[in-house]
């Protein structure tokens, strides 16, 4: 019996490390910058990942304007512990030919989020968040 514990004790720790190291499902960032086309704008925005949704909430003058997009790919890896890793998100919005968003922390750099957005033949806007804060719900 004690060995059969054991087995079990240590099948529960190592699904439970596994786990911490797989894509978050669900996070809040908070930005207080955006930068395109190499000019910068203070626009206080949270990234709002739920489910298959990526909401952009940006508020400006006292109002807040959210756009929603769907997720429909999702590559990369993401440890929740340490906020480190690298998450490419294909997403889809109505008059949109591309639109991905990019999640970036790494040790020396910190969190680092893109926007790209295309739209036809056009070259694709990317926008460039200032991340401040991480949340995990």
């Amino acid at each position: 019996m004690s060995y059969l514990y054991k087995i079990l004790t240590i099948t529960v720790l190592l699904a439970s490390l596994s786990a911490s190291g797989q894509l978050q499902s669900e996070y809040t960032l908070d930005s207080d910058q955006i930068t395109v086309f190499e000019t910068s704008k203070t626009l206080s925005s949270k990234l709002i990942k739920t489910g298959d949704t990526l909401n952009w909430e940006q508020q400006e003058a006292g109002s807040t304007n959210t756009i929603s997009y769907a997720i429909t790919g999702i590559t990369g890896h993401w440890d929740a512990g340490t906020s480190l890793g690298e998450l490419s998100y294909t997403l889809n919005k109505e008059g949109f030919t591309a639109v991905i968003f990019t999640l970036n922390g790494t040790e020396n750099n910190g969190l680092q989020a893109t926007l790209s957005i295309q739209e036809g033949d056009q070259p694709a806007l990317v926008y460039t968040f200032n991340i401040t804060n991480i949340i995990y719900p």
